[in-house]
């Protein structure tokens, strides 16, 4: 009996070791592609006079791409080590052979080198050597004029900063034919012109006001450009004016995020920053309960007219003033519905979630006052058009929610 026993005892041991073997391959070998698929993410980059300045960047120089291999390590990392000859470095310590470490997949933001291709490499230093994406300023040398005449200019410039860029509005020109479709996948995409309709704020004021209280002005040109060059370097918040029929322009500091309140420049440094103004397309008007008093604390919602409808997904939405009046703007030209509910009931009344999925229910009513969504009428809102006087009556009593927990 005892061989049998011994027998039994092995088989665990050797299936361990095969499920570990197993495991190990497995990890070998899709390791490095689930590494190489995680999601990009990041805020851009910004033009050559700011990222060239910008500690992060800790080399920049031109190179030939000779070769893209893994190594070991790089393959469990899901990068790709990139040989480059350099023919001219503008940061950190000049070699004529580097290597850049990259991810394998531009959907894990890896760039997509070449062999044979020229490109001004912005990098980072990292614990495993040099890095780079297309988070980075990277780009192929056959559009890199600008890059190459600024880091070549680098010593020579004067020690002051610049404050660039545009502002444009966005026009919904239904005539207008997009050029190019964008993807989250672009590194180089083209100018927005050419797949939204816009148009210059040609005339309207820039306005780059320091710390310290200096204040320097510039109007927007005929193409909708605008720049501020000779700043002394350090922080400004930037402004740009605009008319009543559009809404607050957005702004924001490219490759830094939307934050124009607080700009700050380098010496022969710059910052690009843009603006975007939508028409201030707006709807107002008042909810009445069923005997026509202002009816409080309700939440009324904005929708584009749409075949597929989703309540929850809609485009705009506001609570309304306790004297019933509400206001929705920011809206661009199209066609809309709108609709509205009683949020709660007034101090006092059950306020219970039981109460207020049967308020939502009994209380929802889509312009001009019906509870069904394909009965709704349908808003033709123009350009910046403001339409007002809207009534929409929502049929509650009180009295009738006294006892609401108890009803049915």
């Amino acid at each position: 009996m005892r061989p049998a026993i011994e027998s039994a005892n092995l088989w665990p041991k050797d299936f361990a070791k095969a499920l570990y073997l197993a495991i190990a391959v497995a990890v070998a070998l899709i390791g490095p592609f689930v590494l190489s698929l995680q999601a990009c993410s990041c805020l851009g980059f910004g033009p050559a006079c700011s990222e060239a300045l910008s500690p992060s960047n800790s080399a920049i120089f031109l190179g030939r791409v000779e070769s893209i291999g893994y190594s070991l390590f790089s393959f469990f990392r899901g990068t790709v080590s990139v040989d480059f000859s350099v023919q001219e470095t503008f940061k950190g310590k000049p070699q004529r052979r580097v290597k850049v470490n990259t991810k394998a997949s531009e959907a894990a933001c890896g760039f997509p080198f070449e062999v044979g291709k020229q490109y001004i490499v912005y990098a980072t230093e990292e614990w495993a050597g040099l890095y780079t994406s297309i988070c980075h300023r990277t780009i192929p040398l056959e559009i890199a004029e600008q890059d190459l005449q600024y880091l070549r200019n680098l010593p020579t410039l004067p020690e002051t900063s610049t404050i660039f860029g545009s502002y444009k509005r966005y026009t919904y020109d239904p005539a207008f034919i997009p050029k190019y479709t964008p993807s989250i996948m672009d590194h180089y995409s083209p100018p927005e012109e050419y797949y939204r309709a816009m148009a210059p704020m040609t005339g309207e004021t820039v306005t780059a006001t320091a710390t310290d209280g200096q204040i320097r002005r510039s109007k927007i040109d005929k193409d909708g450009s605008f720049m501020l060059s000779g700043l002394s370097p350090g922080t400004y918040k930037v402004e740009v004016t605009f008319p009543v029929n559009l809404t607050k322009p957005r702004g924001y500091v490219r490759g830094r995020g939307p934050r124009t309140e607080s700009v700050e420049v380098s010496p022969k440094g710059c910052a690009q920053v843009t603006f975007r103004a939508e028409p201030n397309g707006r709807l107002s008007g008042r909810i009445i309960d069923a005997n026509g008093r202002a009816l409080p604390n309700v939440e009324i919602r904005v929708w584009v007219n749409k075949p597929a409808f989703v309540f929850w997904l809609a485009d705009s939405s506001v609570k309304n003033a306790d004297d019933g009046t509400f206001d929705i703007g920011g809206l661009p030209p199209g066609e809309y519905v709108l609709g509205a509910y009683v949020l709660a009931l007034p101090s006092g009344y059950p306020q219970d979630p039981e109460t207020r999925d049967r308020l939502f229910r009994a209380t929802l009513r889509y312009c001009p006052g019906t509870p069904e969504r394909n009965s709704a009428k349908v808003i033709n809102l123009k350009y910046a058009q403001h339409i007002s006087n809207i009534i929409l009556r929502i049929p509650l009593k009180l009295e009738d929610w006294k006892n609401a927990r108890d009803s049915k």
